[in-house]
């Protein structure tokens, strides 16, 4: 397929400001719908402005603000695409879209809410993963749903947010702006190593820090929802870069920083794969068995320095490993996984019929799902089988689906670097998952309904549309000339 000619320079800018302006618009309206389904104990109520702001949306605008912002903001990212901005262009776009959400409440997530008061239990002496949430610290109102849990995160995941509310004093408000901080370095972190490792593979930079810090699933969940996903992935992206060197040293430096990954979240310790698969490449033995041995050799090599670094990271933080007691959490609410939605269908087909269907369908159903992705991802080793960081991005996309539970932040560790290595039709693929995600999610939040089949099939409608609409407007891997305009 030939490129389009490159567009004069007038109106490129014109299109480069007239995307900006839109995605600020969009994450504008993405920010105040969130005003229309506030708790009435919601740390902005306090403000005159967070209250006229929650009239305005609390008559069902909310939905119509948050489905319009989640649109545009899909619009304006694919738009930039189509303009191609250089890397420091992407950096200001990123800047204008983030602070109409910066100081707002948090996006279609109140997880955020969880962060701060497993900080304040750490300020105050208690073990979060001993201690049960809601007891009384400054976000205890919105956590209520919570209450009684304790922590599924790794322990350096919640001395950082014990940071940030000692930072902020413990102030309900500015823990929550707080929280933000960690998952904006994040971002900003991913220009630089999303723009390296694209020179690694001889792709576009450009390309790459597009798809990583303005996608709407980084802006939404990263920005937005301050999800600690962020930082997890910016080390792991790390880890690669540093693996790309091709030396012992770089092998050990990379493996442990895939450790340090999963001590901000679980599964950055999977990275420790990717990292031996990046220096098999680089051996380049030529005789077939030496390769699968060596692979074999630097796989467990590599989990078994990751794992190493967990566990030292874990006992410089001091709380144990009470998160293992807790797996089972995210699993025990109905989201939208593939077995969740399968289960839905299934029983509203059943009751319009009248065949009677197993209550435990749902459960059922999850390792015949698993068998499914599992073959999927078989196929897909065997696709991207000289691309270590597209296997990665597979893996770790089958490894969210094939999860207990399913939440659009989940989606970052499969997603962001897909620019780096990407063809467009992945890319397209891509925006497809982004927009199914946040398009249900979108839906469910808003309009304050639990996870029904409707939202799912919304989102894999929408979805499917967008994968075919986006790929013109998409990126390609290189173009000519391209390089020469990265920064």
């Amino acid at each position: 397929m030939n490129e389009p000619a490159a567009a004069p320079v007038g109106r490129r800018r014109v299109e480069l400001i007239a995307a900006t302006a839109l995605g600020a618009a969009a994450t504008a309206a993405l920010s105040v719908s969130m005003y229309g389904y506030l708790a009435d104990a919601d740390l902005w109520l306090r403000y005159p402005l967070g209250r006229a702001l929650a009239r305005l949306t609390g008559s069902g605008l909310n939905f119509g603000f948050a489905f319009c912002g989640i649109l545009a903001l899909t619009a304006a990212w694919l738009w930039l695409g189509r303009v191609r901005p250089a890397i420091r262009e992407t950096m200001l776009i990123l800047t204008i879209w983030a602070l109409p959400m910066i100081f707002g409440p948090p996006v279609l997530s109140r997880d955020v809410y969880l962060y701060v008061e497993q900080g304040w239990q750490l300020l105050t002496g208690a073990n979060p993963y001993t201690t049960g949430l809601g007891q009384g610290g400054p976000t205890a109102a919105m956590v209520q749903h919570w209450v009684g849990t304790t922590a599924v995160y790794p322990p350096l995941t919640l001395r950082i947010q014990q940071l940030v509310v000692t930072i902020a004093g413990a102030d309900g408000y500015a823990s929550v702006v707080g929280m933000r901080v960690p998952a904006l370095a994040a971002t900003v972190a991913l220009a630089p190593i999303c723009a390296a490792l694209a020179r690694r593979v001889g792709t576009s930079p450009a390309r790459a820090v597009w798809w990583a810090v303005l996608n709407p699933l980084t802006m939404v969940h990263l920005v937005g929802g301050a999800h600690n996903d962020g930082p997890m992935v910016a080390v792991a992206a790390l880890a690669l870069l540093v693996a790309y060197r091709g030396t012992a040293g770089s092998f050990v430096a990379a493996a442990a920083l895939a450790g340090v990954a999963g001590a901000l979240k679980q599964p950055g310790l999977l990275f420790a794969v990717a990292v031996a698969l990046i220096m098999l490449q680089r051996l380049d033995l030529p005789d077939r068995r030496r390769r699968w041995l060596a692979g074999a050799g630097l796989v467990a090599g590599a989990i078994a320095i990751a794992a190493l670094a967990f566990l030292a990271v874990s006992a410089l933080c001091g709380l144990g490993n009470g998160w293992l007691g807790t797996l089972s959490v995210p699993g025990s609410v109905v989201t939208f996984t593939p077995a969740d939605q399968l289960a839905a269908l299934i029983q509203q087909v059943g009751a319009a019929v009248e065949i009677e269907v197993p209550d435990d369908l749902r459960q059922r159903l999850v390792w015949p799902v698993r068998v499914v992705l599992l073959i999927a991802l078989a196929l897909l080793i065997r696709r991207y089988r000289r691309s270590p960081i597209m296997l990665m991005q597979s893996a770790m996309l089958a490894f969210t689906l094939a999860g207990p539970a399913m939440r659009g932040w989940y989606y970052l560790s499969g997603i962001t670097l897909l620019g780096v290595a990407g063809s467009r039709r992945v890319l397209a693929v891509g925006t497809g998952i982004i927009v199914m995600t946040l398009t249900s999610e979108g839906f469910q939040e808003t309009a304050r309904v639990a996870y029904p089949l409707g939202s799912g099939l919304l989102g894999l409608t929408l979805g499917a549309l967008a994968a075919v609409a986006a790929y013109p407007w998409l990126w390609p891997r290189e173009t000519p000339g391209e390089r020469q305009r990265v920064s």
